[in-house]
């Protein structure tokens, strides 16, 4: 009887779990077929479209080919394009080489008239008398400027030369005014009759036509042009005659008096 007993319960809990399997396995069941209803319902996109006979929106119009690495379309070719050729240069047409227009200026000769300026007057100049020391260097340095000469007029130039003139002859004025000594006379009225060693330097002695005699040295005015006793030696005198020209140019000439017996009146 007990194992009777024990028979029915495994019996009993044996229908139990299998009527449990087959309640969930109709749940299952069931829901599977909703799902199933609910897909026919409402169809994946690709299936959709093609129900209603539409164009998926969703897929490219052209896909691309996928070309194997292999494929001799994978390699590039580089045609050379032929250079091109240089455009033939147009051949310049040479214009008639028009004709220079030279302008031919005269030639100025040394403008004559002009006096030369001994170098003490000059130097007086610079002392005294600077505004014409000024009108001076302009004239010199326009007479050397002989582009600028020869591109004056006749007229021009004429009336340049008279103005520069003019200021040279007044500059005689000033060679005048200095003080003249018996000695400074014309060279061929003085007479070298001989030396004398006084405080060791060499005088020379000179007579003139009144037949009185001076003593000369180095550094006194002889002659009628400022010059100036430059060497005194037993058999002649030195004088130095300095100038300065129109141009500024400084000229220097030589005078000499030589050593003659004094002629005595009878």
């Amino acid at each position: 009887m007990q194992f009777n007993k024990h028979m029915t319960g495994i019996k009993v809990s044996t229908v139990f779990l299998i009527v449990l399997g087959a309640v969930l396995v109709i749940n299952l069941a069931y829901a599977e077929m909703n799902i199933l209803d609910i897909v026919k319902e409402y169809p994946p996109a690709p299936s959709r479209y093609k129900s209603l006979k539409l164009r998926d929106p969703f897929i490219p119009l052209a896909r691309k080919k996928r070309v194997s690495a292999k494929s001799p379309l994978r390699k590039k070719t580089t045609k050379k394009l032929p250079k091109p050729k240089p455009a033939a240069k147009a051949k310049k047409v040479k214009d008639t080489p028009k004709a220079k227009v030279v302008t031919v200026y005269k030639e100025r000769k040394e403008p004559a008239g002009m006096p030369l300026m001994p170098m003490e007057v000059y130097k007086k100049i610079q002392d005294t008398d600077p505004e014409m020391e000024a009108n001076l260097k302009y004239y010199e340095k326009l007479f050397t400027n002989k582009v600028e000469l020869r591109k004056m007029t006749d007229k021009k130039y004429n009336e340049v030369v008279s103005r520069y003139r003019n200021i040279l002859l007044r500059t005689q004025k000033i060679r005048e005014s200095f003080s003249k000594t018996e000695l400074q006379i014309p060279y061929n009225e003085l007479v070298f009759v001989g030396t004398i060693f006084k405080k060791k330097q060499i005088h020379a002695l000179v007579e003139t036509q009144d037949h009185k005699g001076y003593g000369v040295i180095r550094g006194t005015f002889v002659g009628p042009n400022l010059g100036i006793v430059e060497d005194v030696n037993k058999k002649s005198i030195i004088i130095a005659e300095r100038y300065r020209n129109y141009l500024g140019e400084v000229i220097e000439k030589k005078q000499k008096i030589t050593h003659k017996m004094p002629t005595h009146r009878s």
